[in-house]
């Protein structure tokens, strides 16, 4: 599909597209900011390294930073629970880190890989309607 898209604007627009490379976003940032965002975010200090990535210019710092503050103030406000504020610092904290070090960084588990709650056993007539009489 990538071929058919290069062809495309290369004929409408006559120039050659050359091959980028594209870099992983880690590999162009220094290691001692690395280091520090890293030691900043496992310290909770996030609002901390967020301001350090967008002072470097990097982008995903900022986005996160604007996520960081909708979430806080959604918080104050009452708008979300505590447990919902947990999981937007836990996401956020989880994007740092996977933004510095996207190798070392676990990835979410598949529905393959997920442990089924029920396990897939025949259930005969009279338990369900054992189960019914319960419900009921």
């Amino acid at each position: 599909m990538l071929k058919f898209f290069k062809k495309l604007f290369q004929n409408e627009a006559k120039v050659p597209i050359q091959e980028s490379v594209v870099k992983k976003p880690s590999s162009a940032v220094p290691d001692d900011l690395k280091t520090r965002v890293q030691q900043l975010t496992a310290q909770g200090e996030i609002t901390k390294s967020l301001d350090l990535m967008t002072e470097k210019g990097i982008i995903e710092g900022s986005l996160l930073k604007t996520q960081w503050e909708s979430g806080l103030m959604a918080y104050q406000t009452n708008k979300i629970d505590f447990a919902e504020w947990s999981r937007v610092q836990m996401r956020i904290s989880y994007a740092i880190l996977a933004y510095f070090s996207p190798e070392e960084t676990p990835k979410p588990m598949q529905d393959e890989d997920k442990i089924p709650l029920m396990p897939d056993v025949p259930v005969t007539m009279a338990q369900r309607m054992a189960v019914a009489q319960l419900v009921a």
